[in-house]
């Protein structure tokens, strides 16, 4: 994995060749497919030591965190998912560089663990998220879209935890809010 990872940073993983791989981490060809069936199966394990590396971050910031101060826990989360991603190794482009346009963090479980937060704190009375799955999506993807742009603009993306958390807060109101503005059926009610 150290040789792929390699080469694909510096290669490309396109240009990178089965052959190229065994021959940089000095093993047998056949000791190659007897750990992965090709090098896209290579490349998917590396993806996933890359999320893995997210979540131990991710986790490890929320572990910090009392469980029962639900705001605290959703911001300590997007702050730490913030962090996690502009900490990202540079394997992270070039392992993700090729994935299909469309894809989705359902499968992640710093993904299932947002989702069940804000079910737990929709279920307490804390906040009112009539559908935590997409609220995750929505709180996840904008959260990766937010940090990339900035970075890829050249802005400082520091500051990018504190504006999400901020426009999260106001996606989630509290439950004495929600019930102000109740979401109808085919889209907001207005106020």
């Amino acid at each position: 994995m150290d040789a792929a990872a390699a080469l694909f940073m510096e290669k490309g993983v396109d240009a990178t060749t089965v052959d190229d791989i065994v021959l940089h981490a000095d093993m047998a060809k056949g000791a190659f497919y007897h750990h992965y069936e090709s090098k896209a199966a290579l490349l998917d394990v590396l993806r996933k030591q890359v999320i893995a590396d997210f979540e131990k971050r991710v986790n490890a910031a929320l572990a910090k965190c009392p469980p029962d101060d639900l705001w605290l826990v959703l911001d300590t989360w997007i702050k730490a998912a913030c962090d996690s991603y502009l900490k990202m190794d540079p394997l992270h482009d070039v392992v993700f560089g090729s994935a299909p346009l469309r894809w989705t963090v359902a499968d992640e479980k710093s993904f299932q663990d947002l989702t069940a937060l804000l079910r737990k704190g929709h279920a307490q009375g804390v906040w009112r998220v009539d559908d935590p799955h997409v609220t995750a999506i929505f709180i996840f993807r904008g959260l990766l879209g937010a940090v990339d742009d900035l970075v890829l603009s050249g802005k400082r993306p520091t500051t990018a935890a504190r504006v999400i958390a901020a426009l999260t807060r106001k996606a989630i109101a509290p439950v004495a809010l929600a019930t102000e503005f109740p979401v109808a059926p085919n889209g907001p009610a207005s106020p």
